[in-house]
């Protein structure tokens, strides 16, 4: 057990960015107040929705992780945020869903050229 204090989140940093720093701690429900607050703020927030799922699986809250992922895939597709959409859909399977779906319209929406 290392008895190194946790580094505070940077006082700059966006919400997003602390929830991910509290959450990489394990502090999974400490992590869930600040991206549930940034979707108070805005509700189809890609990255407030993948971190949300995020935590919610950790907690092993897997249905409401489920519905927040999926959620996040969609509304990454719709803000072309790629990084997002896949990132989603990996956490997706993570908690045993199948990701043939996810990822079917990941590619449709991203074609190669």
């Amino acid at each position: 057990m290392s008895t190194e204090p946790k580094a505070a989140p940077a006082a700059n940093a966006s919400p997003n960015d602390r929830a991910l720093e509290v959450g990489l701690t394990g502090q999974f429900f400490d992590a869930l107040r600040v991206s549930v607050a940034v979707l108070e703020r805005d509700p189809a927030s890609p990255t407030a929705l993948y971190l949300t799922g995020r935590f919610l699986a950790d907690a092993d809250r897997k249905d409401s992780a489920r519905a927040a992922l999926s959620l996040a895939v969609a509304r990454a597709i719709d803000a072309s945020q790629i990084a997002i959409a896949i990132a989603a859909c990996a956490d997706l399977a993570r908690i045993g869903e199948d990701p043939g779906y996810y990822r079917d319209a990941i590619a449709e929406a991203f074609p190669l050229v």
